[in-house]
């Protein structure tokens, strides 16, 4: 085949086929009529160049990182920082909220954990001679005390007896014969019959307590024993008392005189009676505590000689943890209260006052990075099956047309979709593969993503293909007869064009179409 001057002129020169996300880049093929056999065809020659798949979409520069900043609670703004523009480093503090309860709070919790730690350290330490020798002097004090009390009992069990003899042979004597018997008619016989029975009573208890008293020994067990029996008989003592008391009634045999005298009398004796019995009740509270306390300062001195156990270190252990964990926990409260810098970058926003109150999750303030920036695209459903992570793009920006160039790389690719307008997306990031002082934030990126490219391909046009029973084929021009080919094909351009992997070699005559079939 011979090529006219000007068509020569148009094959040395690439085209473009471009199509809803597909440029394929091919050299021009010339389309020619011929004659043979029992018809004309039309045919191509199959051409060798680069095929370059790609998918061209539309996206917006933003910054790597960038960040409205805001806080997890409530409060009021109490210092800001930073100004818009203002270069900021990773960490650096930008807007404070007032914190004072909180840092007390944590001042409690930090001297709590000191405490539980010093304590930690005695348990592991172990008891010095000191505080050995202080814990026996402590014991001895409190031995020294129960034995007091002790010794105190003999006085209070005399007190009692004397109270008790005073209110039977002396308050009440007046009311009774020698043979313990009522001076007078009571006009109760029920009542004068328990008085009489108790004042003989009386005199049997006096006698036997006495007996008991005289014969007391020194001995703790004996010592307790006489002074429960002393309660006891002061008991029985008031009940000869309230016996006799019952006895007095006015206009019987005793004048208002006589009656009264005898009721002061047995009054005074129920107080004296009454104030022993609070006297031994109060000595017997005296030794329960003083036991207790001598028990309690016991072990305390035998545990400071064995020192603390495996368990009760181990239990403090985890109480100096639990301590610690509440001083961490207020200082992750105050941190709270502070706004920092995620990362090196710009102040571009800020959203508050000194003395404002801001509320929780409202953005406050906004940083972008210095470190680099990033593409944000939507890939249509239809390509998204060409496109992966890793593949390479150039990209133009509006802000300078369409003769400066920027390289690309796509670096992360959505896994769900989002619906634009009724039509299903994908998200996607792609990273430039330098830095360059020219691109800036929020700037239009128009990007070709390449997703496959073909050295020194064989292609032909797509329609000159043709499909059946799975197969892939094409006929080609041998001695002016078409003669069918089965192909293997690759890169598909969106104009028409394929390549050829097997089937068909440079300079194959393709057939596109037959004249009278």
């Amino acid at each position: 085949m011979i090529l006219s001057p000007k068509l020569k002129r148009f094959a040395r020169k690439p085209v473009f086929w471009v199509g809803t996300g597909i440029v394929v880049i091919v050299c021009a093929v010339a389309v020619v009529s011929s004659s043979g056999g029992a018809g004309k065809y039309d045919y191509v020659e199959a051409a060798v160049g680069t095929v370059r798949q790609e998918v061209g979409v539309t996206g917006e520069v933003r910054p790597v990182e960038g960040v409205d900043l805001a806080f997890e609670k409530s409060g009021r703004v109490r210092r800001i920082s930073v100004a818009i523009g203002d270069d900021v480093y990773r960490g650096e503090p930008l807007v404070f909220l007032e914190a004072g309860d909180l840092y007390a709070e944590l001042e409690e919790a930090e001297a709590g954990l000191e405490a539980e730690e010093l304590t930690l350290a005695e348990l592991e330490r172990g008891p010095t001679s000191y505080e050995v020798n202080v814990a026996r002097s402590e014991l001895e004090e409190a031995s020294q005390a129960l034995a007091n009390q002790y010794g105190s009992i003999a006085a209070t069990v005399e007190d009692a007896y004397a109270q008790a003899e005073s209110a039977v042979r002396t308050k009440t004597s007046d009311m009774f014969s020698s043979s313990h018997i009522l001076e007078y008619n009571a006009c109760d016989s029920s009542a004068e019959s328990r008085a009489n029975y108790y004042r003989s009573r009386m005199a049997d208890m006096l006698v036997e307590w006495r007996g008991e008293i005289d014969s007391l020994g020194s001995g703790n067990d004996a010592l307790l024993a006489a002074l429960e029996t002393a309660k006891a008989n002061m008991r029985e003592v008031n009940r000869f008392l309230n016996a006799v008391s019952d006895t007095l009634t006015k206009g019987c045999e005793l004048s208002d005189s006589t009656v009264a005298a005898y009721r002061t009398n047995i009054s005074t004796a129920r107080d004296n009676v009454n104030a022993s019995i609070a006297d031994i009740d109060t000595v017997l509270q005296n030794i329960a505590l003083k036991k207790k306390t001598v028990l309690l300062k016991e072990n305390k001195l035998d545990k400071l000689i064995a020192g603390a156990s495996e368990e009760e270190i181990a239990t403090q252990k985890a109480v100096v943890r639990k301590a610690s964990a509440k001083v961490d926990n207020m200082r992750a409260q105050i941190e709270k209260t502070i706004l920092r810098a995620p990362f090196a970058g710009v102040v571009t926003k800020i959203d508050a006052e000194l003395g404002e109150i801001v509320e929780a999750y409202t953005p406050v303030v906004s940083v972008v990075s210095n470190s680099g920036f990033k593409i944000e695209i939507k890939i249509p459903e239809v390509d998204i099956s060409e496109v992966s992570v890793g593949d390479r793009a150039d990209v133009t920006l509006d802000a300078y047309g369409d003769d400066v160039h920027f390289e690309a790389e796509v670096a992360a690719i959505d896994s769900t979709e989002t619906i634009v307008e009724g039509v299903a997306t994908y998200g996607a990031m792609l990273e430039f593969a330098k830095q360059d002082g020219r691109i800036r934030s929020g700037m239009t990126a128009n990007v070709n993503i390449i997703t496959g490219v073909s050295e020194d391909a064989v292609f032909i046009p797509q329609r000159a293909v043709v499909e059946r029973n799975g197969g892939k084929y094409v006929r080609v021009l041998e001695d002016g007869k078409a003669v069918e080919r089965e192909v293997q094909l690759g890169l598909e351009g969106s104009q028409g064009n394929v390549e050829v992997i097997k089937g068909v070699k440079k300079g194959d005559k393709v057939i596109v179409f037959i004249r009278g079939e």
